[in-house]
């Protein structure tokens, strides 16, 4: 009979809040220069592909919402990388929560959740919010992470056993930035 730390295994698993909120984030993919969220029809699609949103309209102002949303989010998890946290991101998903009518209630089991009460956009933010805090609570936030290489700035997951994942991925990024390193102290060398 094997026995495992069931805390350091759940760890290294993405919960759905996490993995909601790295599509959220990765809605910009920097090294493509491909936005998800660059249209009111892709934001709306990408909002439904997701069940964040029903029928409803989507205007401009609220597509704005996302992506100032969006890179607020991934400002606070690169915060958890540098340890820099950027009070107007902050500010602004401080906004989305109150927006989203944020409230607790319990079930008759006596859990309780945290959901949004507002409708639209503020709901599918809101929902997006629930989801961070949710990942906060249950660990699963801080293996959270945004790409080292500044091209790339991806959200991704770290299941290294000591959370030190710097880049999305080795194959791509990581090799990238470890030759620009490497090159880097060749010239410093000469």
């Amino acid at each position: 009979m094997t026995v495992t730390n069931p805390s350091s295994e759940t760890k290294r698993v993405a919960t759905p809040g996490v993995d909601l909120i790295r599509a959220f984030v990765n809605t910009a993919e920097l090294e493509e220069g491909t936005d998800h969220l660059a249209t009111v029809e892709q934001a709306r699609g990408w909002l439904q592909d997701r069940g964040l949103i029903g029928e409803d309209p989507l205007a401009e102002s609220e597509r704005l919402r996302l992506v100032e949303a969006r890179e607020a989010l991934r400002t606070v998890i690169a915060a958890g990388s540098d340890g820099r946290i950027d009070p107007e991101s902050l500010a602004v998903l401080d906004g989305v929560g109150r927006n989203g009518r944020l409230t607790l209630a319990f079930s008759p089991d006596g859990s309780a959740d945290l959901h949004p009460d507002a409708t639209g956009i503020d709901r599918a933010l809101g929902q997006i919010i629930v989801a961070a805090y949710t990942a906060m609570i249950d660990e699963s936030w801080s293996r959270l992470k945004i790409c080292g290489n500044h091209e790339c700035r991806w959200a991704f997951h770290d299941r290294s056993k000591n959370h030190s994942a710097k880049w999305c991925s080795m194959q791509s990024c990581g090799n990238r930035m470890k030759a620009r390193a490497y090159r880097a102290r060749q010239e410093a060398r000469s």
